[in-house]
């Protein structure tokens, strides 16, 4: 196995020895070989950035009158894998239609195929031991939220079970199209 990193517009070694955070961040844009190559803008493409996460119903708009008290994300984008991050808390879920599943959507970048992962959530009206995860469909810039329960399996997780307190706080991981 062998490793390549280079800096054409600094040096390395003096980019490290500054020790400022995110050094290789900004020193290190070459080519990186591990048991073969990969094309240096699949690993030297990065960027970073805000997002605004909506919750959609089946009409996938974003303006049935949803509204938020608070309503952040941000995002990290390496080659085609993006990384997102993002805080939703409900202050009312408008006129959308409350038995469709839930669509997390306004991500960043267009997918091909992703996961999310719920860390926190309140406010919902789910099962003890239910568990929130979430499938994009490749082509698109939104997930299916489901709900997991273990005796029942997978179903839609429905806009009546976010109820319009409900709060997630979650991260997301996919492959930019």
């Amino acid at each position: 196995m062998s490793v390549r990193i280079s800096a054409p517009a600094k040096n390395l070694r003096e980019e490290l020895a500054k020790g400022t955070d995110n050094t290789l961040d900004k020193a290190v844009w070459g080519d990186l070989t591990v048991n073969g190559s990969v094309a240096a803008d699949n690993v030297g493409s990065y960027s970073t950035g805000s997002w605004v996460p909506v919750v959609m119903d089946a009409t996938l708009s974003d303006s049935e009158g949803q509204t938020y008290s608070v309503q952040t994300g941000t995002y990290t984008k390496v080659g085609n894998v993006v990384h997102c991050f993002g805080t939703l808390t409900m202050s009312s879920l408008g006129t959308l239609t409350t038995t469709d599943r839930i669509r997390l959507g306004g991500l960043p970048v267009t997918a091909s195929s992703g996961v999310l992962q719920i860390g926190y959530a309140s406010g919902l009206a789910i099962a003890t031991n239910a568990h929130i995860t979430g499938l994009i469909e490749s082509g698109t810039q939104y997930l299916n939220l489901w709900e997991w329960n273990a005796p029942a399996g997978p179903s839609g997780f429905t806009l009546a079970e976010l109820t319009a307190s409900g709060s997630l706080a979650f991260t997301i991981t996919y492959e930019a199209q």
